[in-house]
């Protein structure tokens, strides 16, 4: 029989492992992000990314890794994104904006928070 998993344990990070998106950083260029290592920590969520730059729809450098914070308050409502102590929620376009909520959706859904 199995033990009763402890509350407050993040469920199946296989689920988000390798769930990735995209953020147009304008004239053909565009970034994936890669989920490596996600943890959570209070109403934060922790991500560690695979980054990957492309130009003309071709790999231009070697993959780089960045680390997001994805910030909620108490009613898990995403309230900002932030990388290296900076906000990149604000600063974002729209369409770029939508694309972090979607992941935060997605974190919070697939962990059952």
């Amino acid at each position: 029989e199995n033990a009763a998993k402890p509350q407050n344990i993040l469920l199946d990070i296989n689920k988000m492992k390798n769930k990735s998106f995209v953020i147009d950083c304008g004239s053909g260029c565009a970034m994936r992000y890669t989920a490596e290592n996600i943890t959570q920590n209070g109403t934060s969520i922790d991500v560690k990314f695979i980054v990957e730059t492309y130009i003309d729809t071709i790999l231009d450098e070697e993959p780089d890794t960045a680390n997001f914070i994805f910030i909620y308050n108490e009613k898990y409502e995403l309230q900002n994104v932030e990388c290296e102590g900076e906000s990149v929620l604000e600063g974002s376009s729209p369409p770029n904006q939508e694309s972090y909520r979607k992941f935060s959706e997605d974190l919070l859904k697939d962990y059952a928070i």
